[in-house]
């Protein structure tokens, strides 16, 4: 899990939950 993503893309909500759906199960 790269969650260093999550925190430099946080200001993108979109992104965000594009992340959440590819591998982002963890992350919710």
């Amino acid at each position: 899990m790269d969650n260093s993503i999550y925190l430099d893309e946080a200001r993108d909500p979109l992104i965000i939950a594009e992340g959440w759906m590819k591998d982002g199960k963890d992350v919710a």
